[in-house]
C-alpha cells in the first residue's frame, strides 16, 4: 500500500489515470477531493514530499515559474511531426493538418503517436516538469531544441501520457472544471492565497508548512506580498449609473479617470525595477531592468525622478502610449502596443499613469484604506513628468450633480469613462464585486450611445463543436444589396436564449469552404463579405435573425469588410421584428464615422466614439436613464436608420406626475404593436402616473407590459415568474383606454383574463375566484363591448344553449317581448341578397333594391345573418328580387356566388336554397318557414349556419 502512495506522488501515469477519470465523472468535485485526500494520506508516509510539481501539471496556467512555451496548435503539431521523422506530405499528417480536423488537438496527437512510442509509461512526474521547464527555455526560437525535448518525451511516454503533455502545453486540460477551482479543492484559502502572492511555489509552502490552515480563515491582504513578485490586481465592478446615488450617501468617494491603456505593476527594489503585466507576465528587459539599461524604454528616465528616500515600492498603475507629436494618450484600440516601442522613439514612448501603491519600503499597503495610500502616493515622486510618469488624474465626488459633471467631461475629453473608488476600500487582489471599486462608462446608460441592428451572418463554434457560441454580425450594402461583417459577439444572451437561437438556425447553417472568403457557396445571390475574419459557418442573409447590439466604441479594423469594428460589444435584444434587409447600413456607418472625432478632417485617429448625449440627473435617478427596449430606429416601424452625433445633447426632459393611478409600482416594458404607442412614450406615461420603469424585471416588479408577443416577452411568459400584461390594461389603468377603469381610490387597476399573456400561480388563483372560465366577471357588470368579446373567445359555447337558455337571453339583451323571442324562426341561417343584372339597368332599380333589404333587415330582425357581397363564406339561402315562383334560375347566379362565397375546389359547402324575398314576409305571417317550390344549382333542405351573435339591427 505504501508503495502505491508512493507511486501516487512520482509516476506521471498515476496522475494521467485521474485526468482521464476526472475528464469523463459526472462528479469532477468528488473526483479530485478524493485524490487530494489520498495525496494527504501518502505523505504521512513521505513526509519530505510536495503536492507542488503535481500542481505545476494540474494548474499549468498559474504557473509563473515555468517560461511560456510559445508553441500554439501549428508549432506544437510541426514539432511532433519532426521528432517522429514523418513526412510532411504523407497522408496521415495532411490528415492531421486539415483545416476540417479541428478540435482536441492531444486526442489527434495521441493518434498519431500510437505505435511509435511506448505502450508503457516511464515517465514521472520529475521528469516531466524537468522537460516541460526546456521545452519552455527553448521557446520558438530554438526549433532544434524542442524536437529534441518532444523526442526525449517520446522515448518515455506513452499515447496517453502525449494526450495530457500537449493538454498542458497548451494550458488547456478541457475537463470541465476551472484550474481556479481545482486549486480550491486542494485548499480553501489556496485562490486567495495566491492572488496575493501570484507564485504556486509559495502558495504550497505557505500550505504545507502550516501557517495557513483551514480553520485559520482567509489570508490578511498583503500578508503574503512580497517585492519583485506579481500581486494579482484588484478589478472594477460595473455597476448601473442609476446605483450610483445610493453610493454616494453611503460613502465618500473618489473619481478617477478610466485609462485605456495596459495594466502593470511597476516593482523597486533599490537599483533594481520590474514591470509585469495584469497576467504576471515580465517585460522588464522591454522597459529596463536598471537605470544603465542602454535600450530600457523607460527605467533610465524616470529612474531620477522618484524621491531619494524611496527604497522599495510596488505601483499600480495603466501604461500607457503617449504621442508626444499630438501630447495625448492613444488608446489601446489605435494599433499601438506600448510594449512593442523600442529606446529612441521619437513620436510615441511608454508613460505609466501611477493610480495606487501597494508596498513602500518594506510596507505592504494592501490592507490600508484607499485615502491613506493615495496621500502616501503623492510623496513618492519629485515631480511628474508627461509622456514619462504621471499620477493619474483624480477628485473627490461632491455629490451626484458633480459627478455627472466628471462624466460628461470624460465624454467630452473622449475618454474610456470613470472609475469610483471607496475612501475607506482596502485593496483586495483580484477581488472585483464588494471591493469598493465600480467602472463607470457612456455604453452603460441606456440611451447614451448609438445601438445597432445587425444581422448574423455566420458563427463559430465552440472547443468541441457542438454549439456556435459566438456571431459574426454585419450590416447591409445598399448600393450592392451584399452584406459586410462588422463584429464578432458573444456576450450579452443567458444561456437559454443561446440555446434557441442554435435551435433556430441549425437547420440554416452552411459550412465554410476552406480557400473561399467570401462565403461558402460564391454563386448564391446573397453571400457575405467577411473580409480577413471568415467564420465557420455562415447562413443565407433571408434565413438570419437581427440583433441589437451596443459597444463603447467603433474602431477601425482591416479585419472586417466593413473597415471597421465594434469594441466590447454586447448583445441587447433579439430583434424578431425585423426583417432581414431592414439593418443598419454601411452608408450610415460611415456617416456616423463622418460626424465622430475628427471625421473628415484628416484625425489620424482610428476610434469613433458613440456617445450621443450628455449624462443628466435623471440618469442617475432612474428618469431618463432607464429607458429600455429598441434605439430609436427600431421603434419606428419601417423608418430608416438616423445616427444622432455624437456630439448631439439632449436636454433632459422634466416630468410632472398626473395622478397615482400606478401607485408607486415598478413596470418593465419590453414591446408594443405598430398602431400603439412607443416603448419610450408607455414609460413616460408610466411615470407620469406614479409608477417607476427598470430596464429589466427584477424581484420587484409589478407587471411586465407587452404588445407585440417577441421572442423576449415570449421567454419571460414561459418563466412565469411575472405578469405580463398587455398595452390595453395600461392605457385603461392610466384612464387613456377604450373602457373605463375600475380602479378603486388608492388602487391600482385590476387585471382581467383579456389583459394577461402570462400571469404568476398567485394571479392564477385571483382570477378563479373572481372570474369564470369564460373571463366574465362574477361580481363586475358586463357592458355590451365587453360582452361581444366573450361572446367572440373560441371556447364560448353558445351552439350548446338550449331553446330556452337562447329565448331569455333575447329578452335579455334585445328586449323583445315574449311573443316574439318564443318565434324567430331565421335564427340560426344566413343569407344573402341577388339583384338580377337586366334589373339593376332598370330605372326603377333603386326602389326594388330598398324593398329587398327592408325585408333582408326583417330577416335580421327575426334572428338572420346578412352577408353582403364583400363577406366570403357560405350561406343558408338566396334571396332574388324577383315576383311570384321562381321559374328559371336567374342568369348569372352561379358565377356571381362562387365569386362573393370564395368557394374553391377544396371546400365542401351544402349549396344555398333559392327563394323570392316575398319569402320572408310570408314566412313571418305564417309563424314558421314556408315550404316553396325553389330552385338551386342542387336543390337541397335549408341548413343552419352558425349561430349569429347577439346584435341588434
Amino acid at each position: 500500500m505504501a508503495a502505491r502512495n508512493e507511486s501516487t506522488l512520482t509516476a506521471f501515469s498515476e496522475l494521467v489515470a485521474v485526468l482521464t477519470r476526472a475528464e469523463t465523472a459526472k462528479n469532477k468535485q468528488e473526483v479530485w477531493r478524493n485524490f487530494f485526500t489520498t495525496y494527504e494520506c501518502s505523505k504521512r508516509n513521505v513526509p519530505s514530499a510536495t503536492i507542488y510539481p503535481t500542481l505545476r501539471l494540474l494548474v499549468p496556467g498559474m504557473d509563473s515559474e515555468r517560461k511560456s512555451y510559445g508553441l500554439r496548435h501549428k508549432l506544437l503539431t510541426d514539432g511532433y511531426i519532426r521528432a517522429l521523422g514523418l513526412n510532411s506530405r504523407s497522408d496521415e499528417v495532411r490528415q492531421l493538418s486539415a483545416p476540417e480536423t479541428k478540435g482536441d488537438l492531444g486526442v489527434r496527437l495521441e493518434r498519431l503517436v500510437r505505435g511509435r512510442c511506448p505502450d508503457r509509461s516511464s515517465l514521472t512526474i520529475a521528469d516531466a516538469n524537468r522537460l516541460l521547464d526546456e521545452l519552455g527555455l527553448a521557446g520558438t526560437g530554438q526549433r532544434r531544441r524542442v524536437e529534441q525535448v518532444l523526442a526525449e518525451l517520446l522515448e518515455c511516454g506513452s499515447p496517453a501520457d502525449h494526450r495530457w503533455l500537449v493538454r498542458i502545453i497548451l494550458k488547456d486540460l478541457r475537463l470541465g472544471i476551472s484550474q481556479r477551482s481545482i486549486l480550491q479543492l486542494y485548499h480553501p484559502h489556496a485562490p486567495q492565497l495566491y492572488d496575493t502572492t501570484g507564485d504556486l511555489r509559495q502558495l504550497v509552502q505557505e500550505i504545507e508548512s502550516g501557517r495557513v490552515t483551514k480553520a485559520s480563515g482567509p489570508p490578511i491582504p498583503g500578508g503574503y506580498i512580497r517585492l519583485m513578485h506579481h500581486v494579482r490586481p484588484m478589478l472594477c465592478q460595473r455597476i448601473d449609473l442609476r446605483a450610483v446615488g445610493a453610493l454616494l450617501q453611503q460613502g465618500t468617494y473618489w473619481a478617477e479617470t478610466k485609462m485605456d491603456g495596459e495594466r502593470f505593476q511597476l516593482h523597486k527594489s533599490g537599483p533594481h525595477y520590474r514591470y509585469l503585466s495584469r497576467n504576471g507576465i515580465d517585460y522588464s528587459e522591454r522597459f529596463g531592468a536598471t537605470a544603465d539599461q542602454l535600450d530600457g524604454t523607460l527605467t533610465p528616465l524616470v529612474a531620477e525622478l522618484f524621491a531619494p528616500s524611496l527604497e522599495s515600492v510596488i505601483l499600480d498603475g495603466e501604461m500607457m502610449v503617449y504621442d508626444r507629436r499630438d501630447l495625448r494618450y492613444r488608446d489601446k484600440c489605435e494599433n499601438t502596443d506600448v510594449k512593442a516601442l523600442r529606446a529612441g522613439a521619437t513620436d510615441l514612448r511608454p508613460c505609466f499613469c501611477v493610480y495606487d501603491v501597494l508596498y513602500h519600503n518594506g510596507r505592504p499597503l494592501t490592507g490600508v484604506p484607499y485615502a491613506e495610500r493615495l496621500r502616501l502616493l503623492t510623496t513618492l515622486l519629485v515631480r511628474e513628468q508627461p509622456g514619462f510618469i504621471v499620477y493619474c488624474q483624480r477628485e473627490q465626488v461632491r455629490d451626484a450633480a458633480h459627478l455627472v459633471q466628471l462624466l460628461n467631461t470624460a465624454i467630452d475629453g473622449e475618454q474610456e469613462g470613470l472609475v469610483l473608488k471607496r475612501e475607506d476600500a482596502i485593496y483586495q487582489p483580484n477581488r472585483r464585486h464588494g471591493g469598493g471599486w465600480y467602472k463607470l462608462k457612456p455604453d452603460y446608460v441606456g440611451g447614451l450611445v448609438v445601438d445597432f441592428d445587425l444581422l448574423i451572418l455566420g458563427g463559430y463554434y465552440n472547443r468541441r463543436r457542438t454549439f456556435v457560441n459566438t456571431f459574426l454580425v454585419g450590416v447591409r450594402d445598399d448600393s450592392s444589396s451584399d452584406y459586410l461583417t462588422l463584429a464578432k459577439v458573444s456576450m450579452g444572451l443567458q444561456a437559454e436564449q443561446w440555446a434557441e437561437l442554435n435551435r433556430t438556425l441549425a437547420p440554416h447553417w452552411q459550412e465554410v469552404v476552406a480557400g473561399q472568403s467570401n462565403g461558402a457557396d460564391p454563386s448564391s445571390p446573397q453571400y457575405p463579405r467577411w473580409g480577413q475574419t471568415v467564420p465557420d459557418v455562415w447562413l443565407e442573409p433571408k434565413e438570419s435573425i437581427v440583433l441589437q447590439l451596443r459597444g463603447s466604441e467603433l474602431v477601425r479594423s482591416e479585419s472586417y469588410a466593413a473597415g471597421h469594428t465594434l469594441r466590447f460589444p454586447r448583445i441587447l435584444a433579439i430583434r424578431t421584428d425585423r426583417r432581414y434587409n431592414d439593418v443598419c447600413t454601411i452608408e450610415e456607418l460611415l456617416a456616423l464615422v463622418a460626424v465622430g472625432p475628427g471625421g473628415g478632417t484628416g484625425d489620424p485617429r482610428n476610434v469613433t466614439k458613440l456617445a450621443k448625449r450628455h449624462v443628466t440627473i435623471d440618469d442617475l435617478t432612474g428618469g431618463q436613464g432607464t429607458t429600455k427596449g429598441p434605439s430609436k430606429r427600431a421603434r419606428g416601424a419601417g423608418r430608416p436608420l438616423t445616427i444622432a452625433a455624437p456630439n448631439h445633447r439632449q436636454p433632459a426632459e422634466v416630468l410632472q406626475t398626473i395622478d397615482n393611478a400606478c401607485g408607486g409600482r415598478e413596470f418593465c416594458v419590453m414591446s408594443t404593436h405598430v398602431v400603439q404607442p412607443t416603448v419610450a412614450e408607455l414609460e413616460r406615461m408610466i411615470r407620469q402616473h406614479g409608477g417607476r420603469v427598470v430596464a429589466n424585471p427584477g424581484s420587484n416588479t409589478y407587471a411586465i407590459v407587452a404588445g407585440a408577443r417577441t421572442f423576449k416577452v415570449d421567454r419571460y411568459c414561459r418563466a412565469a415568474r411575472w405578469d405580463v400584461v398587455r398595452v390595453e390594461w395600461l392605457m385603461r389603468a392610466m384612464g387613456a383606454g377604450k373602457e373605463p377603469s375600475a380602479r378603486q381610490p388608492g388602487q391600482v387597476e385590476p387585471f382581467r383574463p383579456a389583459d394577461l399573456h402570462a400571469a404568476t400561480e398567485a394571479t392564477q388563483r385571483w382570477l378563479a375566484e373572481h372570474y369564470d372560465r369564460f373571463g366574465d366577471s362574477y361580481t363586475r357588470p358586463v357592458s355590451p363591448g365587453t360582452f361581444k368579446g366573450l361572446l367572440q373567445q373560441p371556447d364560448a359555447a353558445l351552439s350548446q344553449l338550449s331553446e330556452q337558455e337562447m329565448q331569455r337571453a333575447e329578452r335579455t339583451l334585445l328586449r323583445l317581448p315574449a311573443t316574439l323571442s318564443g318565434r324567430r324562426p331565421f335564427r340560426g341561417y344566413s343569407a344573402r341578397l341577388f339583384l338580377e343584372q337586366q334589373q339593376q339597368q332598370q330605372a326603377d332599380v333603386p326602389l326594388a333594391r330598398y324593398r329587398a333589404e327592408r325585408h333582408m333587415l326583417r330577416f335580421v330582425r327575426h334572428g338572420g345573418r346578412w352577408l353582403p357581397d364583400t363577406e366570403p363564406g357560405p350561406v343558408s339561402y338566396v334571396f332574388v328580387v324577383q315576383e311570384g315562383e321562381i321559374d328559371d334560375q336567374p342568369a348569372g347566379l352561379t358565377h356571381w356566388l362562387e365569386t362573393v362565397s370564395g368557394r374553391n375546389q377544396n371546400q365542401n359547402w351544402p349549396p344555398p336554397t333559392i327563394h323570392p324575398i316575398e319569402f320572408i314576409a310570408k314566412s313571418l305571417a305564417d309563424g314558421q318557414l314556408l315550404t316553396s317550390r325553389s330552385q338551386s344549382p342542387s336543390v337541397v333542405k335549408p341548413s343552419r349556419s352558425s349561430p349569429s351573435v347577439f346584435t341588434p339591427q
